[in-house]
């Protein structure tokens, strides 16, 4: 461990003591197999400027502690201003972040193990890309959006019309917004069209989303093959829709329409 000795003169001593806090801070980190190049509480700069850092050897997969961030392989904390006692203050609350931390934190091969694992079952997914042109994609969600522009509630017809210019719309009701959508709609171009379409579906994407049922038809598959990609689909979640059946309100996931359109089912 290599300790800046002209910082802690400039600084003042009490840093040491802080130094001493973040060297067992390494010291687990060394137990949970991470190597660290050095460590310091950090440095006072002629503005006054503070601040904490652990340098590392490599980058790890691993979750940040609170208000860090990881930049050229040293973990940095943010910027602290103030006089000594403060400063102090505010160090001490960083090391207990530190410990609460690395306390916490899996052991590097741990995190290799479930990096290897995720690899591995990549290599067994049932869910390819296709790689098709993002232009393709847009113009077939556009016209879903066109075909099924009236799920839009009337919050969300205000909003699109007063982005697009339209002005007294105030007191109109549902069926009266969705009249003057499509009216200006159709002078568009094709390629304008499409465009305000695909933006009405960005804004609206959990109105246009895919429901379970949409995606096994979609994909030409059955439930039991549906079940079998559900995990591999998570990422595809874009959030909840709720329902009225039956009387009673549900929940349904909804996938994103975007993602969906670019992959194909492979049986292995």
């Amino acid at each position: 461990m290599s300790f800046d000795k002209k910082r802690l003169i400039c600084a003042g001593d009490f840093l040491i003591e802080l130094d001493e806090a973040i060297a067992d801070i390494i010291i687990e980190l060394n137990k949970k197999g991470y190597k660290t190049l050095n460590c310091c509480s950090g440095h006072i700069n002629n503005d006054g400027e503070t601040n904490c850092y652990i340098s590392f050897y490599e980058s790890y997969n691993f979750t940040l502690p609170k208000n860090y961030c990881y930049e050229s392989d040293n973990l940095i904390r943010c910027n602290f201003y103030g006089n000594k006692l403060e400063l102090k203050k505010q160090l001490n609350q960083n090391i207990e972040i530190l410990r609460k931390w690395v306390n916490g934190l899996q052991t590097y091969n741990q995190v290799i193990g479930e990096i290897r694992s995720r690899n591995e079952n990549k290599k067994h997914s049932y869910i390819k890309c296709l790689n098709k042109d993002v232009r393709i994609i847009k113009s077939e969600i556009s016209e879903i959006v066109l075909m099924e522009i009236d799920k839009l509630d009337i919050n969300s017809l205000k909003v699109i019309l007063k982005e697009i210019g339209i002005k007294n719309y105030s007191k109109l009701k549902k069926n009266e917004l969705l009249i003057i959508l499509n009216e200006n709609l159709d002078i568009l171009s094709n390629e304008d069209r499409k465009e305000v379409l695909y933006w009405i579906y960005e804004n609206n994407k959990i109105k246009f989303g895919m429901f379970q049922k949409e995606v096994i038809e979609y994909l030409n598959i059955s439930k039991g093959e549906f079940n079998k990609v559900s995990n591999e689909l998570k990422d595809f979640e874009i959030g909840i829709e709720k329902l009225r059946i039956g009387g009673k309100m549900q929940s349904y996931i909804k996938y994103d329409r975007m993602k969906i359109y670019n992959i194909f089912y492979k049986a292995l």
